[in-house]
């Protein structure tokens, strides 16, 4: 099941409770390949691909990873992106522990970012989109493993309205997209070119990322 310059608001703006979200880095990642070079003192920029659904065990694994990074002081993060989405709240807690940290984030959309994933993408300071890539939306869905009672369908339901609020919400924040706006691209399953996202505010530039060769990508989750 999948459920899904104008940059990010201020961090000042950000909802208070960081420390409950923050406490999922403490979790143990599991069905996570990952990666990582060593880190070397001094280094000033970090890039990180994330090549995965958005899951509990892929959230956590890339949490970890950042708070690493921000615990030794690294000024900025580069986070590479394509995910087909996975789990509403997952890309939510990531949304938020990402925009706390210390260190500037800029996210790169380097294939396709669907659903969910467009919430963790969201979380970049700065924000690109390589020039062939796509930001793919549609309302959260439920495939239920059995039958259900009328109320637990109304529950099912009131579930899913909640889940297509915050991601309405949080995209329009983001974005400055008005929330009409941003309910059609969901209702309609829209999927929009790099060029269109940037005329929507969801990225800043259409440009690919350069990884320096003697700066390569740190950590790898897949």
């Amino acid at each position: 099941m999948t459920d899904m310059s104008a940059f990010a608001p201020a961090r000042s703006r950000l909802a208070a409770g960081f420390a409950a979200v923050l406490a999922c880095a403490a979790l143990a990642p599991t069905a996570v390949r990952a990666q990582e070079a060593a880190l070397a003192p001094g280094v000033d920029r970090v890039f990180v691909l994330f090549k995965a659904p958005v899951t509990e065990a892929s959230v956590n694994e890339l949490i970890d990873a950042l708070l690493k990074y921000a615990r030794a002081g690294v000024p900025e993060v580069d986070l590479l992106i394509s995910t087909t989405g996975g789990d509403v709240a997952e890309a939510i807690t990531a949304h938020y522990v990402l925009r706390a940290q210390p260190f500037r984030l800029v996210t790169y959309n380097v294939g396709q970012v669907a659903s969910a994933g467009v919430v963790l993408f969201l979380a970049g300071d700065e924000r690109y989109a390589a020039p062939y890539a796509s930001f793919g939306f549609h309302e959260p869905d439920f495939a239920p493993e059995g039958r259900l009672d009328v109320t637990q369908a109304a529950a099912t339901l009131e579930r899913l309205k909640d889940a297509r609020a915050r991601l309405s919400g949080i995209i329009a924040e983001a974005t400055g997209m008005a929330n009409g706006d941003v309910d059609a691209l969901l209702r309609d399953g829209a999927t929009l070119d790099a060029d269109t996202a940037l005329a929507r505010h969801l990225v800043g530039a259409v440009r690919a990322p350069a990884v320096p060769a003697d700066n390569p990508i740190r950590r790898e989750i897949h």
